[in-house]
């Protein structure tokens, strides 16, 4: 545990912007979500989380919906892992689980995105810029 918590502490001092990044993080997100819990300054400056590593859907869910519950920290967004970076197989039931967690933003008050979302809004932002300028 102490060398989960400090792997998580490396990644908080060394966040950028706001985003706690927790891609090369091993520990369970339970653990993450206790490990936030137990800071009390930190909270402030985090504003959003990165968990598009995490794969394991149900434990995605559970997290996010624990956050959405928490009175003490909620991150203003989370990036989840992309549907489209598994293969064809599987991306079609993959999707259901993205698009189920993606559905937790209006019952958790956390803007929940992934790669493909931010990719496409990110494009749109430049064709609107390009469009007005």
């Amino acid at each position: 545990m102490k060398k989960a918590n400090s792997k998580l502490e490396e990644a908080l001092y060394s966040m950028e912007e706001g985003i706690l990044n927790l891609r090369k993080q091993k520990a369970r997100l339970e653990k993450i979500f206790t490990f936030l819990q137990d800071l009390s300054t930190a909270t402030d400056k985090i504003i959003s989380l990165d968990i598009s590593n995490y794969r394991d859907w149900q434990e995605v869910k559970d997290f996010i919906l624990k956050l959405g519950n928490n009175l003490s920290f909620k991150p203003q967004s989370i990036k989840i892992a992309s549907s489209s970076q598994y293969s064809t197989e599987h991306e079609i039931k993959i999707s259901e689980f993205v698009n189920e967690i993606l559905s937790l933003r209006l019952k958790t008050g956390i803007d929940i995105n992934n790669s493909t979302y931010i990719d496409d809004a990110n494009y749109r932002k430049e064709i609107l810029l390009k469009k007005f300028f």
